[in-house]
């Protein structure tokens, strides 16, 4: 690496989505503090003005690498985000821009894309010509996928940025409100399973008295009280599936990203769909049970690192990437068993370290 790569002021990493998008893109902004520990670390990313789910900026600030989160608003012009961003960003001659957009994206918008950050005037940008070849490599269906996190790892590596993804990614979360609850519930100290049988997509919700069957069963083997975490909005079903586990299940929904973030760090295991919780818990080290539907092609969004089983149907129309099927459930969920839940549970349960 020549030594003016090594003096960046600042990286500035375009990267679009919600949580599960930023999460797994932290290993990355880790590797780059470490390898330039003087370059302030700035995400940039998109706000919606009309949803009201969790948003990519306000996940940021889970990492500790982070020093500065530079938001547009999605639906503005590209003149009020070209004004708005140079106001935000001012770009100088030692920034390097990264760009890491959504893993779906079109040629065409890779060259607007290219064209309104050179019009910012940022000199130094790379992974332009990484996202352009990655949208031949995605068209193929029978390309094998990397896991997103160490695709994002790759591109920069491929622009000359020697980056190596940390054993472990270090967040930020709320211990103390964490170790509250779990007292205030009557279960400090106890390993419990991690439970999100929710998502903002239907297509990838495992149909939820399953969830119910599976957190009895898995009570009666082990003794294992049961948290369930997920959004405000999911905070009514959780409840309706609280019930069914009586004196042992217990709702975290409607948590603070910190604080169900402080849970999940205590957890033992966790069972759940393909969501931002699955890749939150994956992070932190937690062994996960992701039950996925076939929605996205395999492998790119399981989660990161090892220790984890995913159970997916191979299907014919997969990677539909529809939000909601025309089945109900699924189909490409339908078929996915409690026994194979409660099988693949054991055996994450029986080779995790306490």
């Amino acid at each position: 690496m020549s030594e003016k790569v090594r003096k960046w002021e600042r990286i500035i990493i375009f990267r679009q989505g919600r949580l599960g998008d930023t999460i797994v893109a932290f290993p990355l902004i880790q590797a780059l503090k470490k390898l330039f520990p003087a370059a302030a670390i700035v995400y940039c990313t998109q706000n919606f003005r009309r949803k009201k789910r969790l948003q990519g900026h306000e996940v940021a600030d889970l990492s500790p690498y982070i020093d500065q989160v530079a938001v547009y608003d999605f639906e503005d012009s590209a003149g009020e985000k070209y004004r708005d961003l140079k106001r935000k960003l001012k770009p100088g001659k030692n920034d390097l821009l990264i760009y890491l957009p959504y893993n779906r994206i079109q040629r065409y918008q890779i060259l607007r894309d290219w064209l309104f950050f050179r019009l910012l005037n940022f000199r130094h940008m790379i992974c332009f010509k990484e996202n352009w070849n990655w949208t031949y490599f995605y068209a193929r269906k029978q390309n094998q996928f990397r896991k997103e996190h160490l695709r994002l790892l790759d591109f920069v590596s491929g622009a000359g940025i020697p980056v190596v993804c940390p054993e472990r990614c270090d967040l930020r979360f709320a211990t103390r409100w964490a170790a509250d609850k779990l007292t205030e519930w009557g279960i400090a100290g106890a390993d419990f399973l991690a439970v999100c049988p929710g998502s903002n997509m239907p297509s990838k919700v495992w149909p939820a008295e399953r969830y119910v069957r599976v957190g009895k069963e898995w009570h009666r083997r082990t003794g294992m009280p049961l948290v369930i975490i997920g959004g405000p909005e999911e905070q009514e079903a959780a409840d309706r599936i609280a019930r069914r586990w009586p004196g042992y299940g217990f709702s975290a929904c409607g948590a603070s990203l910190t604080e169900t973030t402080g849970l999940l760090a205590r957890a033992r295991l966790y069972c759940g769909n393909d969501t931002g919780g699955m890749h939150l818990a994956a992070i932190l080290g937690i062994p996960c049970l992701a039950v996925f539907s076939a929605r996205e092609r395999r492998e790119l969004w399981y989660p990161m690192y090892d220790r984890h089983i995913v159970l997916r149907e191979n299907m014919e129309c997969e990677a539909c990437n529809l939000e909601k099927c025309h089945t109900e459930p699924p189909a490409c969920l339908a078929g996915i068993t409690v026994d194979q839940v409660l099988e693949g549970l054991e055996i994450i349960y029986d080779r995790s370290e306490k």
